[in-house]
């Protein structure tokens, strides 16, 4: 059986010889053009708009000194306007394991736009940070381990009831793997579960470049959502348009890196793309939301969790 849902078995991730360069590009591109597009009876389709009011535009701006990717600030947007409250009604106080952690940001990102509700937070990560042990020391809610993909699932606090990535999935080689590896986890657990996964869509491919082992297409998303327990219910929702992907062409890269040049400008014309972005466009990025819960759960108390976090019908696709 696959363990990964794309061709391309090369990581983009470090420094990489022209030929080899070369075939990473050109199986990316044949896989993201190969029948991109699925469906699945589980799997709902909606387009995400930001909110660019002047408060909610500021408190991103103290979080990224306004200076993040397109990609970067439509992730902190999304993770501000989702609806909290709606998803603790039904979990309880929130235990996060964030796959990928990185620094760690993300643990008081959450705690503030959960408004407290963050009883646990897990970050694992391949490679330790400079920054966990502070965190860690002045946050008794935050945990870091050094783990990779293949044995990060063993070692989840029984709290956990919030699984995040962002932007990790792509250089994970084995993605169909972890997903077995959540599905095991869920089979053995109590109580309803929470995903959220943040992808590149194939827009990505050249504004990144080498970058992963792949790009996120809705085919490759039903290939993940396959992995899950059948009362699992899954939203797949574009962020981005073309508005975005040209700003990031224009300032960010992936050759050069003019944002700290003229920081102001950078950031009202990010707020500019970020209106423009159309929803027939392709996305820059996709969050996945994935509910669901051990196979012996009901299935109505899963599609409550999932009608409840869905979008207002205005941000739909149509």
């Amino acid at each position: 059986m696959s363990r990964s849902s794309s061709w391309c078995r090369i990581s983009g991730d470090g420094p990489l010889p022209a030929g080899k360069a070369f075939l990473w590009r050109l199986l990316n591109r044949l896989d993201n053009a190969w029948r991109p597009e699925a469906g699945h009876p589980r799997l709902r389709r909606s387009r995400f708009a930001p909110g660019l009011d002047g408060p909610l535009w500021e408190k991103i701006d103290r979080l990224d000194a306004g200076l993040s990717s397109p990609a970067r600030r439509l992730v902190l947007h999304f993770l501000a306007q989702f609806p909290w409250a709606k998803a603790i009604a039904h979990l309880g106080p929130l235990g996060v394991a964030d796959l990928g952690c990185g620094r760690g940001e993300a643990a008081l990102h959450l705690q503030d736009f959960t408004e407290g509700n963050l009883q646990t937070y897990q970050g694992f990560d391949i490679a330790p940070r400079p920054e966990w042990p502070a965190l860690q020391a002045k946050h008794p809610f935050i945990t870091f381990r050094e783990l990779d993909s293949h044995a990060v699932l063993a070692d989840l606090d029984p709290a956990c009831n919030l699984i995040l990535s962002e932007t990790s999935l792509e250089h994970i080689p084995d993605d169909l793997a972890l997903f077995d590896q959540i599905a095991a986890w869920m089979r053995r657990r109590q109580g309803p579960l929470l995903q959220l996964h943040f992808l590149p869509a194939a827009a990505s491919l050249e504004l990144y470049g080498l970058h992963g082992f792949r790009q996120y297409s809705p085919r490759r998303v039903v290939r993940l959502l396959e992995r899950l327990p059948e009362n699992c219910r899954a939203t797949l929702v574009s962020l981005g348009g073309n508005a975005s992907a040209e700003l990031h062409r224009l300032w960010v890269g992936p050759r050069h890196d003019r944002r700290g040049s003229n920081p102001g400008l950078y950031n009202s014309s990010l707020r500019q793309a970020l209106g423009r972005d159309a929803p027939s466009e392709a996305p820059l990025f996709y969050a996945l939301l994935v509910t669901g819960g051990a196979p012996g759960q009901s299935s109505g108390s899963v599609d409550q969790l999932a009608d409840d976090l869905q979008f207002p019908s205005d941000n739909a696709l149509q």
